[in-house]
C-alpha cells in the first residue's frame, strides 16, 4: 500500500522479514530499531489529527510484525516510534 509520499510505501511483512534476515545472518544480534513511521498530509484537521486511525492501524500492522519477530527468536530490546520532532534533530 502506498504511503502519501509516493516513494514510500507501507510494508508490514517487511519489519519481520528484516529482522529476521538480520537474526538469521548475524547470528540473533541484539537489535534496537531507532526509527520507525509513516508519513502523512500536512493539511490533516485538528479533529482528524486526535483520530488519526490510519497511524494507529499503521503502527499496529507493524508492532504486530516485530511481535512475531520476537516470537520467532529475534533478540529486540528497543523500538522508537517516528515523530515529526525527529526532523528538528
Amino acid at each position: 500500500m502506498q504511503a502519501h509520499s509516493e516513494w514510500l510505501y507501507k510494508v508490514p511483512w517487511g519489519m519481520y522479514k528484516a529482522v529476521t534476515y538480520v537474526k538469521e545472518r548475524y547470528g540473533s544480534p541484539n537489535i534496537i530499531l531507532s526509527e520507525n513511521g509513516m508519513d502523512d498530509p500536512v493539511n490533516l484537521t485538528f479533529p482528524k489529527s486526535l483520530h488519526d486511525s490510519n497511524r494507529v492501524n499503521f503502527y499496529r500492522s507493524y508492532l504486530k510484525e516485530l511481535k512475531r519477530a520476537i516470537n520467532d527468536g529475534a533478540d529486540i530490546t528497543g523500538y522508537f516510534a517516528w515523530s515529526i520532532l525527529d526532523n528538528f534533530e
